[in-house]
């Protein structure tokens, strides 16, 4: 990846905020559009970087990138590089740097806003609104990408609303994944916010993925042989008709202190509206989770978290029987579904020092082809604490409780605290320090106790108020 610190070879300024040609342009403070600067940057050796005079930037057509190149917005907040909706923004073949830049108006058949097949760096800065018929409605890669503090929102594609790879990585930290769709009619899109095939590898942390819908994978689609790695991310009320958060195929993924919530199935009918739906395709292919922290919906979902095109359905009773007991519905929103062909070998599920709490009845994990010894349940409550509402287990509603992502907050005396050994946990999901009593709280928040003689300081969690950047 490049680095700022890296030496440069030359600096150019963009003053035409249009797509306009200037045949001999230095921009050097002469008249220059983005197109130009890049034109320059592409035949002149080295890194160069391009900067703004103007907060706005036009690209009517993509701007393909060859050489080495840091493009830098403004400070106030961000400069904004326009598409015109007929192309994608920046066609990516050597190392790309950018910051503070907003990316909007991009459509193309891959990556409606930038398409990659070299390292690619982002930071502080958001894309949306842009679209591809294919992958990638904002980026499309088969190379590195790295994401510092960037929103990827209410962009659409048919695989990755947000991100698709193809090969390569994603490495995102500090990032929001919000309001990204793929076509979700049965048996189209896939990947709301993102989607990774062949043997990509997706790590996230402290990031936020929310209300981002598909027909698979609401939130993500892992397939052949990817691996997602999740620390501290908050999965929120994304939206599939089967893995509403996230949807495997032969594929890894391990989440560590991270929250599961109101992830929501769609179908209502079959033990495919799960939150987590994995389909293994040979004996080796396998599941895992360590320290998989699936903290439950907390305050759980009433019929005003539904979007309006989903009616709830009914509450059918506790178990791993039919309707929402197997992962259908509302009360399954963390339910988990295999999908093995039979006989073909157990995928593999270890949840350690987790938990599952539900405002209605109803979990399930929920294996149609095989049996509950399938999954191994490790330092957690036992299986019947799930069902159990959320009230008596002492679960707060979602919201930010410090740290930089949502969690579920423990009230004094809650089911979950001390509750299980802390086995490599050393903090939570807010970064606050396990154990800190006796043993450690199930799930991703470590509820604090305060010292001796300050009782004032074990009051019930109150949500603290969060001031979200611009670029969320």
């Amino acid at each position: 990846m490049l680095l700022l610190s890296t030496a440069l070879a030359a600096s150019f300024v963009v003053t035409d905020p249009l797509d306009t040609p200037h045949p001999g342009a230095t921009c050097l403070g002469d008249p220059c559009s983005l197109r130009d600067a890049i034109q320059l940057a592409n035949t002149t050796p080295g890194l160069d970087v391009i900067a703004f005079a103007v907060p706005v930037a036009e690209l009517a057509t993509q701007a393909v990138i060859t050489d080495p190149v840091h493009i830098v917005g403004g400070s106030s907040p961000f400069t904004m590089v326009v598409g015109l909706g007929s192309d994608r923004l920046f066609d990516v073949q050597d190392d790309t740097f950018l910051w503070s830049v907003r990316l909007s108006g991009g459509a193309a058949s891959d990556g409606g806003c930038i398409a990659a097949s070299a390292p690619l760096q982002i930071v502080d800065s958001q894309l949306r609104d842009c679209q591809a018929t294919g992958d990638g409605g904002a980026i499309f890669s088969t190379d590195a990408v790295e994401l510092t503090r960037v929103g990827i929102v209410d962009n659409f594609a048919q695989r990755g609303g947000g991100v698709a790879l193809r090969g390569g990585q994603l490495t995102a930290i500090g990032t929001h994944m919000a309001g990204n769709t793929t076509d979700h009619l049965p048996g189209t899109g896939q990947g709301g916010a993102i989607h990774a095939e062949q043997s990509a590898v997706v790590t996230l942390s402290v990031s936020h993925i929310e209300a981002n819908r598909a027909d698979e994978g609401g939130g993500l689609a892992i397939a052949q042989d990817s691996v997602a790695s999740l620390d501290q991310v908050t999965m929120e009320a994304n939206l599939a008709s089967s893995g509403a958060a996230i949807r495997v195929w032969s594929s890894d993924v391990i989440a560590t202190n991270s929250t599961f919530s109101r992830n929501i199935g769609n179908g209502f009918t079959s033990h495919t509206d799960t939150a987590i739906r994995y389909s293994a395709s040979d004996p080796t292919a396998h599941f895992t989770g360590d320290h998989l922290t699936f903290y439950g919906t907390g305050y759980g979902i009433d019929p005003a978290d539904l979007p309006p095109e989903v009616d709830p359905p009914p509450v059918e009773g506790p178990g791993g029987g039919g309707g929402d007991g197997d992962g259908g519905g509302v009360c399954g929103v963390l339910s988990i579904g295999f999908s093995s062909p039979p006989g073909a070998g157990a995928p593999d599920l270890r949840m350690q020092n987790s938990l599952g709490a539900y405002e209605c009845i109803g979990f399930g994990v929920v294996d149609p082809t095989g049996s509950p010894s399938d999954s191994v349940w490790t330092s957690s409550l036992d299986a019947a604490f799930p069902a159990t509402p959320s009230a008596h287990a002492g679960v707060t509603k979602l919201d930010h409780y410090g740290g930089a992502t949502k969690t579920h907050a423990l009230f004094g005396g809650a089911t979950a605290e001390d509750a299980t050994p802390c086995d490599s946990l050393f903090l939570d999901q807010r970064g606050a320090a396990r154990p800190s009593g006796a043993a450690c709280d199930a799930g991703a928040y470590e509820r604090q106790h305060p010292p001796t003689g300050m009782p004032w300081l074990d009051a019930d969690p109150e949500p603290t108020p969060v001031i979200h950047p611009w670029w969320w």
